[in-house]
């Protein structure tokens, strides 16, 4: 099953899942690997699917995450122009019912873009394997970003 946690509270992660996936294209072992995290993480979600469907859970997940961090800065970036204020705005996403609560801070460890591991890692392999224009506007807007604002760390 593919882990689900950041790099700056991965021990908090682990020991919290949201939910859990599980990935086997054997059903018997699927069902042994799931009584075992039954036990451990009582009341959590856990989704049996196959492997391959358990990794795109993740790939999507971090290109997600990716994209919202790259729409904020773009949403950043015009507000500069336009003069409007991005911190109410920043509230304003959310706060919304159908807005999120992370991704939206602009500057992240003194630099800008989607940095780490997992999210530019996930989101350049998305852009190659689908080849899809969003993906990779999304990845351009990012290598732009990580270049010109590094991050300290």
């Amino acid at each position: 099953n593919p882990e689900f946690l950041s790099e700056s509270s991965a021990e908090f992660d682990a020991k919290h899942p949201d939910f859990v996936i599980i990935g086997a294209d054997d059903t018997k072992y699927a069902g042994a690997v799931k009584g075992i995290y039954e036990s451990r993480f009582r009341g959590t979600d856990i989704i049996l699917t196959d492997t391959v469907t358990a990794e795109m859970v993740k790939v999507s997940l971090n290109g997600f995450y990716a994209t919202k961090v790259i729409f904020a800065n773009q949403i950043y970036d015009y507000c500069q122009k336009t003069g409007a204020n991005y911190e109410n705005i920043k509230t304003a996403l959310e706060k919304a019912k159908y807005g999120s609560k992370n991704h939206f801070q602009i500057y992240h460890k003194g630099g800008r873009g989607a940095g780490g591991k997992c999210l530019t890692k996930d989101i350049d392999a998305l852009a190659f394997e689908t080849e899809s224009i969003l993906f990779n506007s999304v990845c351009g807007i990012n290598r732009r970003l990580l270049v010109e604002y590094p991050k300290n760390g």
